[in-house]
């Protein structure tokens, strides 16, 4: 993998924020109604709208594709090192979110 991309990436991700700090208040972690993942953003978007009573005219889909591309995707889930940084940096979100 890129030494530069890495580099990169890793800085981007230190800069986001936690799932778990927009649901959390004073620490207590509060379950909201319904959770819409980015990888079910269709299904999870149209079963919320449908319970919202919203009409149909807008369908959620990926604005910018290029933006994580494949190969740099791979790369991080295959770069042990990476991974074990990510994961310890979004523990709470993974616990949270099961994955």
């Amino acid at each position: 993998m890129n030494v530069q991309w890495q580099v990169k990436f890793l800085r981007f991700a230190a800069g986001m924020k936690r799932v778990v700090s927009y649901i959390s208040i004073d620490g207590v972690i509060y379950r909201p109604d319904d959770v819409i993942r980015l990888e079910s953003i269709t299904i999870d978007f149209h079963r919320i709208r449908r319970i919202l009573d919203i009409p149909s005219k807008i369908t959620p889909g990926h604005l910018n594709k290029t933006a994580g591309r494949m190969e740099h995707i791979q790369s991080v889930l295959g770069d042990k090192n990476l991974r074990r940084i990510v994961e310890d940096q979004f523990a709470d979100d993974m616990a949270y979110l099961g994955y």
